[in-house]
């Protein structure tokens, strides 16, 4: 994904999972700003919507391991980060 752009259907058969298992991570990696939407094709009636990575390396957060430890969702670390906590 970093050098081609991928569609939901093409990333789940790469990572044999099921498309919309993959679609609600795809979904949480566009938020996080991790991948990005590069263009959307028309076949017939359905929209396909083409993703590659935002960046050639990423750092993750020292939180994430926080994380992990304490057994917090990420959208629940997210909003702590917000709130100050």
């Amino acid at each position: 994904m970093l050098y081609k752009e991928l569609t939901n259907k093409q990333i789940a058969e790469v990572l044999d999972e099921s498309p919309p298992k993959v679609h609600f991570h795809v979904r949480e990696l566009l938020d996080a700003g991790i991948i990005e939407l590069t263009k959307e094709v028309v076949n017939k009636s359905i929209v396909e919507k083409y993703y590659t990575a935002a960046a050639r390396s990423f750092r993750l957060s020292p939180a994430l391991k926080l994380q992990k430890r304490m057994n917090i969702p990420f959208m629940n670390l997210r909003c702590m980060r917000h709130t100050g906590i």
